[in-house]
């Protein structure tokens, strides 16, 4: 997209403001670089949400200074500013006059190294940030725009959101600078180094869709014209990126200078929130990511169907394990417990009634979804007829929420108080513990929700589905607990799709399935590594249990069966096919 506009104020700009009136905290850092054995000087920004929120992360905009310029150049009121409106980290490291650029003449210049193997990892590490890359941005000007679109499109596993104002995206049009032949040799015999460390030379090998691509430039800068020809070159390959050539009628607002860069800057912070706050997706291919032992039947009779968390080891250290399934018995739908040592098998749920969805908790508690009439909760008449939860333990029931809607699939949080379940309508559900009434201004949708065993049942929503014909189901929490992981329908008539999130923000979805392929009753490995999983892709003879790394990206095949779980020691999955139920051993 090309665009041109007007601008109408100038940014005020203060050397050496103060935070004094800005909720934003800046810091320096020195953080070692093995690759140029030095410490690099190092400012982060950080929006006063971070300390007022302890829970929350945050997505991460790395700044890449211009010539000239150093880690402090950035702090500035468009910069503290942005953080606090839109929430970001912002990240500013001293580049000197590197190029940001791993220099083949001089060995200790490692600008792109830094910056990528050792900064972002050490950025995730000591900040609550968004590690993906769809909520890691890198812009810059001048100097830093150069930087900014180069280190992106030759890292686009790293960043997702590249801005770039008033960048040299062509370097080969300043063959006489003295800084570029420091680190390059000059221009004449080095034709071909120099091209390679162009902007140009990257977007002529960059896969369309790879990144999202923002750049702005004003109409009297002296690399209008590198800029053009980046713009043109990036459409000619239908290559989607935003381009903006501003004229301004306030001196300097579109020429090469300083304010005209922060005022641009400012700019692509709102563009930036925008890519941040869309939903992820990411695509998946076959892989092998395991290797598989023989299948070992582990329940038959009638009608046997786990669900995820359906293995777990008896409490008070005894060496065996249990399993907990659901069985069809005579019409209606009953929780059992087996002892997979000896093979006894004992019912659990009351003598009445549907019982289904069975999930372990940590001391040895079974929680379960049941509803006392044999139709389905959807003709409940009152709070005692719906599908609600229970908790069974030490041969106790205990009803946990009250509702005429649908309360089901269960699983405890890390925490082993806090419980995460599927509801079709959050206003049913949310507001009744206890004989409260609901809240009005509830959202009629269904959603995730969460109930805290504190002896009072008090529950909250946690996500509700954008639409009212959406679905959701079987939220499961990381063993960290930092990740919420569900199924999701986004419309009927579509799949069944994997969607994982920071818990403390829900509305941020990463899509681990694609909608050509359907994906439910998802567990975690006991590391948080891999993901289990029901799954049909196109070309399957059946429903298949599948894995993937917990990021996405690759899946493999495993079995035929559904709903699998891991065991408590991560070394087998247990799953369920044609009423049997299978463990089959997983090396990795």
């Amino acid at each position: 997209m090309n665009r041109a506009f007007l601008p109408t104020a100038l940014v005020s700009c203060i050397a050496g403001v103060t935070c004094a009136l800005y909720g934003a905290d800046v810091k320096t850092f020195d953080v070692p670089s093995a690759a140029m054995g030095m410490a690099v000087k190092v400012s982060v920004v950080t929006p006063a949400t971070y300390g007022t929120d302890s829970k929350a992360r945050f997505p991460v905009v790395y700044l890449l200074h211009g010539a000239g310029n150093d880690h402090t150049t950035y702090i500035q009121p468009f910069l503290l500013d942005g953080v606090d409106k839109w929430r970001f980290i912002a990240v500013v490291p001293d580049g000197k006059l590197d190029w940001w650029m791993d220099s083949p003449l001089l060995p200790k210049v490692r600008r792109e190294t830094f910056v990528v193997n050792e900064l972002v990892p050490w950025v995730d590490a000591e900040f609550r940030t968004l590690p993906q890359r769809q909520r890691r941005a890198v812009a810059g000007h001048s100097m830093g725009g150069q930087g900014a679109m180069r280190l992106g499109m030759r890292h686009a596993d790293v960043f997702g959101v590249v801005g770039n104002v008033m960048g040299g995206v062509d370097i080969c049009s300043t063959p006489a600078r003295k800084d570029l032949v420091r680190l390059l040799g000059p221009y004449k015999g080095n034709e071909a180094s120099w091209r390679s460390f162009s902007v140009l030379a990257e977007a002529e090998r960059l896969p369309p869709g790879a990144l999202r691509l923002f750049s702005i430039v004003g109409t009297e800068d002296f690399f209008l014209k590198p800029n053009r020809d980046l713009h043109a070159l990036l459409s000619k390959r239908q290559i989607a990126h935003e381009y903006t050539e501003v004229r301004g009628e306030t001196e300097g607002m579109s020429k090469h200078t300083r304010p005209f860069a922060f005022w641009a800057l400012g700019r692509l912070f709102d563009q930036f929130a925008e890519c941040f706050a869309e939903e992820i997706e990411v695509p998946l291919a076959l892989g092998r990511l395991v290797k598989v032992g023989n299948e070992e039947v582990v329940c038959a009779g009638e009608e046997a169907s786990v669900s995820p968390l359906a293995v777990a080891r008896i409490p008070h250290g005894e060496p065996s394990w249990r399993l907990v399934f659901q069985r069809l018995v005579n019409g209606r739908y009953v929780v059992m417990v087996r002892e997979l040592s000896t093979g006894k098998e004992t019912e659990i749920s009351p003598r009445e009634g549907q019982a289904c969805h069975p999930a372990w908790g940590p001391d040895g508690s079974v929680l379960y979804t049941y509803g006392n009439e044999t139709r389905t909760g959807f003709a409940a008449k009152d709070d005692t007829t719906g599908w609600n939860l229970w908790l069974w333990k030490d041969g106790a029931h205990r009803q946990l929420t009250h509702g005429r809607q649908r309360a089901y699939a269960a699983s405890f949080a890390p925490d082993g108080q806090t419980i995460y379940f599927s509801c079709d309508h959050v206003t049913d559900m949310i507001g009744k513990a206890g004989g409260q009434a609901a809240d009005p201004n509830a959202i009629s949708r269904a959603g995730i929700a969460a109930v805290l065993l504190d002896g009072h049942g008090a529950q909250r929503t946690v996500c509700v589905l954008p639409q009212s014909n959406s679905a959701c189901s079987q939220p499961r929490i990381s063993p960290d607990g930092k990740l919420l992981l569900r199924a999701e329908l986004a419309k009927f008539r579509e799949p069944w799709r994997l969607v994982v999130s920071p818990l403390d923000h829900p509305e941020r979805r990463t899509y681990l399935t694609s909608c050509y392929e359907a994906a439910y009753a998802p567990a975690w490995s006991p590391d948080g590594k891999l993901i289990v999983y029901t799954g049909f892709r196109d070309g399957d003879a059946g429903w298949g249990v599948y894995v993937m790394p917990s990021e996405g990206v690759v899946t493999q095949r495993i079995a035929d069966g559904r709903n699998p779980s891991f065991t408590p020691d991560g070394k087998s999955i247990v799953y369920d096919r044609a009423g049997k139920v299978y463990r089959r051993e997983v090396t990795r």
